[in-house]
């Protein structure tokens, strides 16, 4: 049966500095996880885009490897394919973003070529809010889903998009064993007017399994 967590994001402070939380576990399921929301420029990076630190020695970006592949509800058009989700780029630009044709119910699932250790999930969301989750629903392959709300924070102005987009990070321990995950959009942000939801990029740290 999948155990649903749910977990409620919050806003970190001016200068910087995270609030996490824990979920409540089981005894099938002991991870913690630790969800942060940062503003893009006020946020430390943890890890970069598939390359590791010596301290974190095997941990990349694993929706990087050219064997990951996507399948999404629907999609825009060709320039806002789910494989747009995860291109390294943190660009609100056409071509790099995964956008749905509508909100509320859409969904995107990274598969990956082979069974993985999953450490962190980082998930940055488009500009407008209109586009924006206000709720996700967040399943795994193994057998592990959870709830996560977070706060609206949304801009027309796609020059300071960059500023004013919010990611959210979900960060594991000890790591979850996948070969997919997937990501629902439950409740959106401004039910009458939502449309064209998506993200600017889904990150997936962590490590591949030996075979």
């Amino acid at each position: 049966m999948i155990c649903f967590l749910f977990l409620v994001l919050w806003n970190s402070a001016v200068d910087g500095s995270g609030i996490g939380g824990s979920g409540v576990g089981t005894k099938q399921i002991t991870t913690r996880f630790t969800p942060t929301e940062k503003k893009p420029h006020e946020s430390e990076k943890i890890f970069s885009l598939g390359i590791p630190t010596e301290s974190q020695s095997g941990i990349v970006n694993l929706a990087m490897d050219p064997e990951t592949s996507c399948t999404d509800s629907n999609h825009l058009d060709l320039d806002h394919t789910c494989s747009k989700a995860y291109d390294g780029k943190v660009e609100p630009e056409i071509g790099h973003e995964w956008v749905s044709a509508t909100a509320k119910g859409e969904w995107i699932k990274i598969i990956f070529r082979t069974f993985v250790q999953l450490v962190q999930l980082e998930v940055w969301h488009r500009c407008d809010a209109e586009a924006q989750a206000k709720e996700m629903n967040l399943v795994f392959s193994s057998n592990f889903a959870m709830s996560v709300n977070r706060t609206c924070d949304g801009s027309k102005n796609y020059k300071t998009c960059t500023g004013q987009a919010r990611f959210s990070r979900y960060d594991f321990s000890p790591a979850i064993i996948v070969d997919w995950f997937k990501i629902t959009a439950t409740e959106v942000c401004q039910p009458s007017a939502a449309r064209y939801f998506g993200f600017i990029e889904v990150k997936a740290m962590g490590r591949f399994m030996r075979n």
